[in-house]
């Protein structure tokens, strides 16, 4: 078993999807060994979250069809052929994933976490960080991706400080 230097070491860039960078991503980003560029999360709950947020953008619900486009073969390796199977018999995952099912959601995210990680990632990745990632997830769906609850309220007091000035 590692010890918490390292784990913090590994898991420093909250990215425990190994969530490619896009040609979309705003974001911060790191670049490994091999060329491939992955994104940056401040916080665990948000990296977490972007599993979901990754999944849920591909406009299916199939669980092969969404491992098909997520865990695809490139110069970082080769992926898991049985890897949609291996998170519906390990992780309780379904064949139609509901995204507004939130036992559904938390076993998809530990279920890719698992997979994409070493088995140390229970060092770093707690219950707690599952739970604030579903938290998370919900609240920037709720205001259509637009941030969480509290950068929303700051968003707003901004505009109104903007506003009367």
């Amino acid at each position: 078993m590692a010890n918490e230097n390292d784990i913090n070491y590994i898991y420093r860039n909250n990215n425990p999807g190994n969530i490619k960078v896009s040609s979309s991503w705003p974001g911060d980003f790191y670049v490994t060994s091999k060329g491939n560029k992955y994104k940056k999360f401040d916080t665990k709950a948000e990296g977490l979250a972007a599993i979901i947020d990754t999944m849920k953008n591909y406009a299916e619900t199939d669980i092969n069809k969404i491992m098909g486009i997520y865990a695809t073969d490139d110069s970082s390796g080769k992926v898991n052929k049985n890897y949609a199977q291996n998170l519906k018999d390990n992780f309780d995952v379904l064949q139609t994933v509901d995204f507004n099912d939130d036992a559904q959601i938390l076993n998809l995210m530990e279920g890719v976490t698992h997979f994409e990680n070493n088995s140390d990632y229970k060092q770093y990745y707690t219950e707690k960080d599952f739970n604030d990632a579903l938290q998370l997830y919900r609240e920037s769906k709720l205001f259509g991706g637009q941030g969480s609850i509290n950068e929303q309220i700051k968003d707003a007091e901004m505009q109104g400080l903007n506003l009367d000035g």
